[in-house]
């Protein structure tokens, strides 16, 4: 992602702009894994991600895809200066407490 500033550009590459959103989203409470398949997208100097999630079972999926939406768009926008206008949660699976 390129921002123009007053003495240059400043270019950010699309891996760290993903291990930013990897790292912010895996710190959320119920997330269990983050698939490392994170696709970013720009349109109109916004920023859309679509993130795949695997949560804990019992976990609330409405109250934790919005925690994990609000925390990944701060986190973004604090760090990298970037504006975020969607953020997508797919959840496609679920870790259920081991039985011994």
């Amino acid at each position: 992602m390129k921002q123009v500033g007053d003495y240059g550009d400043i270019i950010i590459s699309d891996d760290v702009i993903k291990r930013i959103i990897e790292e912010t989203a895996e710190a959320v409470e119920g997330v269990a894994e983050l698939s490392k398949n994170v696709k970013i997208s720009q349109k109109d100097d916004r920023l859309q991600v679509d993130l795949f999630v695997t949560i804990y079972y019992g976990t609330k999926i409405p109250n934790l895809s919005w925690d994990i939406q609000q925390k990944v768009k701060a986190g973004v926008e604090q760090i990298l200066d970037i504006k975020v206008s969607k953020i997508n949660i797919n959840i496609h699976g679920i870790q259920f407490p081991q039985t011994s």
